[in-house]
């Protein structure tokens, strides 16, 4: 039987876990009567007996829900955490809806939307189920948003976050006229999700902050419309259209694959699919898209295309698309870069026929860029964001006089404006003591301090056109001469002995008057005003000294002592003979590693990212292996589906805007068995095994005795459907599997329900499967094998199973076409524990061998070349490990 090709790769890539603010409350703004408040604070006498006053409010929101009547607001008051499983069931009429509103993101420097969250066990904090007329504003969603056969319901200016397993927001049933607009979803979120059977759903100027799964995966949905968003390495897909969902329209959305801040990760995956129903009649253009190298941007009913220009000469979609290496500027929002040539080309060029909203998600009115030529006579900007004249607000301090309190200080200002310097601003900055705030033309302001103290120093920039943007706070301490509390921290920040040293100094001392010794004989640096990094020779102990000076002339020194050393987690990725493992508990899945050049073990910590579409506890095998491009794809099955998430085995790098990415990324949890992917399998697997194969990955897995195959091209961004390998080779039913590449040939290993090991090959020169058992030639262990691992080296398979609580081992050699009988390892190691779970990697002529004996994991290396065994080491102890079940190892 012919190996079969792969198609529709979906793959889940790295977030990054940060919170969205929002301003803080001031007091109530509706008429008596028409809003019920809900505080539980503890500022007021709360009480779910009502009556929902200002004064005396309700305790939950679920009370308030209960009694809301059409046209009435349930004012939500930041407070602890609402801890309840809210159901809406009230609904309101088109005049007038219900609305729940907390506190409308708009500063970020703050965080004040209340959050609800379910109290214990369960990701659906707020259900709403048959209703219509609802409006939910200001809110902070710790888990899903549920909405079931919801009419003209407007879900407008949220958070999500921390959403568990499943998606920010599912809408279901037959929903009708369903808005979801302005919304911000968090590194910890998860996607929106159309559920078959919904119409008319507008998905518009949201912010999708790498998401864990798709950002908007869609089926079976009539006249949807996705608008104006902003996909920041949303992974595996930014958006997906599924099945019949006629009508579909999909514009103006900025999307990239490419980290365009330095924590967020890479996708390699298309960012739009569309199905071969919805294709007929969807409309996609308007877009931005910039896909990793060698992978595609579209994926059009059924085909991959790679750029907007391939993509419009095969389908007529895309006429306006763009690739565009866009760069985001926001800490709290994907903001557009000001700084970057790419953003010119998102700038007053979106489609402004497009159904959307009237504001961006900060509630930026739509604006005419003074720089940038008009596209159609458009003024929208394409994205959640609408570029301002006052993108990436900075306040900067300096003291300028006083020995203490009273202090001066001078405020200075900052925006983007290095590309399109041209937008004119006044600047406004509070500087949070109390007094009148100061306005300025030119964004430098003096204020004098009379007393010591912290202060939180806000500033606003509005241009001529009304863009407002709001600065981050800057915290000021003033403290007296004798009461300093300065200090230095030091970081490893670079392979192998770079440290980056950071002071703190309150005022009055400068910044601008320091100096730094590194303690080991190199020439002093200063000044600097900031942080300083350095690069050691030798790892030892230094005694770093920093010095400075206020203006006067007085001087402050912070010594300390620093201990340079190899950093074990940076040493298992650089190059060389190192390994990856992945094991797991009874409730964790973890991730470690150990470098055999430098002798170092990395400690175990949790693989992947959260959230996971899984329950850790339901984990019940787990497998790895690491394909040409370096990246470490981890694979594990739960509750009858097969899930993988990847890392990157390669030393940390400058990515072009100057920032230094940190080694060893993780992507997302994805899903392998999924519609996208490969798709369901046949029954519940009860084992995997993964192979790499240049940049291919095989994923096997044992199904009812019989042995299911996908492939991943890495190349090409494909996933392969599940093929019966078992059929396809011959193989008799089994109970354990393992795999190895030998060349371009794949062999898997498994043990029969008859207690026989056996070897399939699929030789993909060939195009053909063979399979043997061996066991007449080299017989058996001593007692029943219970498990196995297979690795190679040179052309040599070499296989290690567990018998008896012992190792043994049997070698097919393919150049010489014959195999060696069964040895007792285990004797050859002196092993002095028993053997439940064993794994094999080769690195060139050296076998890594990996046991687990009652829960405790102890490596052992054999050198085929020097024809020696090393002692076997217990890296459980050395790492203080916690006690483990399973493990699955690959060479990196």
């Amino acid at each position: 039987m012919r190996l079969r090709h792969a198609f529709g790769l979906t793959l889940a890539a790295a977030t990054a876990v940060l919170g969205l603010p929002g301003p803080a409350a001031a007091g109530p703004t509706a008429e008596a009567g028409t809003t019920i408040h809900v505080n539980n604070s503890g500022d007021r006498a709360c009480s779910d007996r009502g009556p929902g006053t200002f004064a005396q409010p309700y305790c939950t929101i679920s009370a308030a829900a209960a009694v809301v009547e059409p046209g009435q607001t349930v004012r939500v008051w930041p407070g602890r955490n609402y801890k309840e499983s809210v159901r809406i069931t009230r609904s309101g009429t088109p005049d007038q809806p219900i609305t729940f509103l907390g506190v409308p993101e708009a500063d970020p420097a703050e965080r004040a939307q209340p959050a609800v969250e379910t109290a214990a066990g369960g990701y659906t904090p707020v259900t709403l189920t048959g209703v219509h007329d609802v409006v939910l504003s200001g809110l902070r969603f710790n888990g899903t948003l549920a909405l079931t056969d919801a009419t003209r319901v407007t879900v407008d200016r949220n958070v999500f976050g921390q959403t568990g397993p499943g998606p920010a927001i599912t809408v279901g049933g037959a929903g009708d006229g369903v808005t979801v607009s302005r919304n911000f979803l968090d590194g910890t979120a998860g996607g929106i999700e159309v559920r078959p059977g919904s119409r008319n759903v507008l998905v518009t100027a949201n912010d999708f902050r790498e998401v864990g799964g798709v950002g908007l995966n869609a089926t079976d949905t009539a006249d949807l419309a996705v608008t104006n968003n902003t996909f920041a390495t949303t992974c595996p897909t930014s958006v997906a259209v599924n099945g019949n969902s006629p009508r579909a329209v999909v514009k103006n959305n900025i999307t990239t694959s490419v980290g365009g801040f330095p924590r967020y990760r890479t996708c390699r995956a298309p960012a739009f699919s569309v199905s071969p129903e919805a294709a007929t009649t969807a409309a996609l253009d308007y877009n931005t898209v910039h896909p990793a190298p060698g992978y595609g941007s579209y994926a059009w009913a059924g085909t991959v295309y790679g750029t907007p220009e391939e993509f419009a000469a095969a389908t007529g979609q895309g006429g306006h698309d763009l690739d565009l290496d866009l760069r985001f500027s926001g800490n709290y929002h994907d903001l557009l870069s000001d700084n970057d040539p790419a953003t010119a080309g998102a700038v007053d060029s979106a489609d402004p026929t497009a159904p959307g909203v009237d504001t961006d998600l900060r509630g930026q009115s739509y604006i005419d860029h003074p720089g940038v030529a008009n596209t159609d006579g458009s003024t929208r900007d394409r994205g959640a964001h609408e570029l301002t004249g006052t993108d990436l607000s900075t306040v900067e301090l300096r003291g300028v006089g006083g020995d203490g309190p009273p202090l001066t200080v001078r405020a200075t200002v900052q925006f983007g404006g290095v590309l399109f310097p041209s937008w004119p601003n006044t600047y406004t900055v509070d500087f949070g003591d109390g007094s009148e705030p100061v306005t300025s033309a030119t964004g430098i302001v003096v204020h004098t301090y009379p007393s010591v103290g912290t202060y939180d120093v806000r500033a606003v920039a509005v241009d001529q056109r009304g863009g407002r943007a709001p600065s981050r706070a800057v915290r000021l301490t003033l403290a007296d001469p004798g009461a300093v509390g300065a200090d230095l921290t030091a970081t490893n920040s670079g392979w192998p002995y770079t440290y980056m040293f950071r002071p703190t100094v309150p005022a009055p001392w400068s910044t601008s008057l320091d100096a730094i010794d590194f303690g080991d004989g190199t020439t002093p640096v200063g000044p600097t005003g900031g942080a300083f990094a350095h690069s050691y020779r030798a790892p030892g102990t230094y005694t770093v000294s920093y010095t400075a000076k206020d203006r006067d002339g007085r001087t402050l020194v912070i010594g300390k002592a620093i201990r340079v050393d190899i950093d074990p987690a940076r040493a298992v990725l650089q190059p060389g003979e190192r390994v990856q493992v992945l094991a797991r508990t009874p409730s964790a899945v973890l991730n470690g590693g150990a470098h055999y050049g430098y002798g170092v073990w990395a400690p175990f910590t949790p693989a992947g990212f959260s959230p996971r579409p899984f329950a850790e506890q339901d984990v019940t095998s787990a497998a790895v292996a690491t394909t040409g491009d370096q990246e470490a794809h981890n694979v594990v099955t739960a509750k009858g589906r097969v899930y993988i998430a990847d890392r990157l085995i390669q030393p940390g790098h400058w990515e072009k805007v100057g920032w230094w990415v940190a080694d060893g990324r993780w992507s997302t949890w994805g899903e392998v068995t999924s519609a996208g992917a490969a798709g369901p399998l046949p029954g519940t697997p009860t084992q995997v095994a993964t192979v790499a194969m240049g940049r291919k990955l095989q994923v096997l897995a044992l199904v009812d005795g019989r042995v299911h195959q996908a492939t991943a091209d890495y190349e090409r961004g494909t996933w392969s459907p599940w093929s019966d390998v078992t059929a396809a080779a011959g193989l008799l039913p089994a109970t354990r599997i393992t795999a190895a590449a030998i060349g371009n040939a794949l062999h898997i290993v498994t043990l029969g329900t008859d207690g026989h090991v056996r070897d399939a090959t699929g030789d993909y020169d060939r195009g053909s499967w063979g399979n043997g058992d061996p066991t007449p030639m080299i017989g058996l262990p001593g007692a029943a094998v219970t498990d196995l691992s297979a690795a190679a080296t040179g052309t040599t398979l070499r296989i290690v199973a567990v018998a008896g609580g012992r190792l043994h081992q049997a070698d097919a050699d393919y150049a010489a076409g014959r195999w060696s009988g069964w040895s007792d390892l285990t004797a050859a190691t002196d092993g002095d524990g028993a053997a439940d779970r064993v794994a094999a990697v080769a690195i060139g002529n050296k076998l890594h061998l990996y046991t687990l004996g009652g829960g405790v994991l102890r490596d052992a290396t054999g050198d085929y070349d020097g024809g020696t065994w090393s002692r076997w080491g217990d890296v459980s102890a050395a790492l203080g490990a916690p006690a483990l079940t399973d493990l699955a190892v690959t060479a990196s």
